[in-house]
């Protein structure tokens, strides 16, 4: 098996081909590709308020980066910040369970292996692989480039890692499966109560919840959606995410239409009534 070194520099090589001085449009750095909410999980850069990778903020000093510019002539501190980031990145794969993922193979004929797993985090972040994975492969996010995250978790698939993927009871993968054939489960259980008070169907809430699904892979870089929310009117479904809030109206949902990327002006409060629990998060 190829080891995890050898999906490292792969990974390298699709992002920059080995280059550790590039700095892209949209201001990714380094060999890696890192954008500010990475460099953020490796504990390089402070969050400085802002959704872009515009550097404006503070850096922590690790490995003796104190700039953009440090970063980009440091390999040693490259090649340490996308270690410390897969780690960050496995647990957040651990905490919503995807690693129980591995070894099956989902609808668009991926099998789900580790490394995959990491590959698709570092394109869409944990949550366009949550989408993903969840939904059976349906849910195919891509990024600012037009990448399908489909094509990382199979380009970059079955290498070794330093990460192990715990086994699925048996019980576990029988969920895991029916999850699987209903990929609006976790939207159907929030908001489908609501739905169903307004009179809608369980085929036409079905319909809803599969369209709603895709707000979590079409807003993935605003970070893992928490809860998906039914308005008051009945009228938009919202996701909120740490610190943002994704939206559909209902009507566009039942149409099929793909959900937008885009930021929602209305707060929680003024979107439902009922108190949100909180999602547990891990500490970066």
């Amino acid at each position: 098996m190829p080891t995890y070194n050898e999906f490292l520099e792969k990974v390298a090589a699709k992002e920059s081909g080995g280059r550790y001085d590039i700095a892209n449009s949209i201001g990714y750095l380094g060999k890696y590709q890192m954008g500010e909410s990475a460099l953020i999980d490796s504990g390089y850069y402070q969050k400085d308020g802002t959704r872009k990778n515009d550097w404006a903020g503070t850096w922590t000093g690790k490995d003796g980066v104190e700039s953009k510019d440090d970063f980009l002539k440091s390999p040693n501190a490259q090649e340490n910040a996308v270690k410390d980031y897969m780690k960050v990145q496995w647990g957040y794969i651990r905490h919503y369970g995807l690693d129980k993922y591995v070894g099956q193979t989902l609808s668009d004929g991926v099998k789900v292996t580790e490394s995959g797993l990491l590959a698709g985090a570092h394109l869409l972040g944990v949550g366009g692989l949550k989408a993903y994975v969840t939904s059976d492969g349906k849910t195919d996010g891509k990024d600012g480039n037009g990448t399908p995250i489909s094509s990382y978790v199979k380009k970059f698939g079955g290498f070794e890692t330093p990460f192990e993927a715990r086994v699925a009871k048996a019980e576990d993968a029988k969920a895991a499966g029916a999850a699987a054939d209903r990929p609006s489960l976790r939207v159907t259980e929030q908001i489908g109560p609501g739905l169903k008070a307004l009179g809608y169907s369980d085929e036409q809430i079905k319909t809803i919840g599969e369209s709603a699904l895709g707000l979590e892979a079409a807003n993935a870089k605003r970070g893992p959606g928490e809860r998906y929310l039914l308005s008051k009117d009945g009228k938009t479904i919202a996701l909120k995410h740490d610190g943002a809030i994704s939206e559909i109206r209902v009507s566009e949902a039942l149409s099929g239409k793909q959900a937008p990327a885009h930021d929602a002006p209305q707060s929680v409060a003024q979107l439902t009534s009922e108190r949100v629990p909180e999602t547990p998060v891990l500490t970066r």
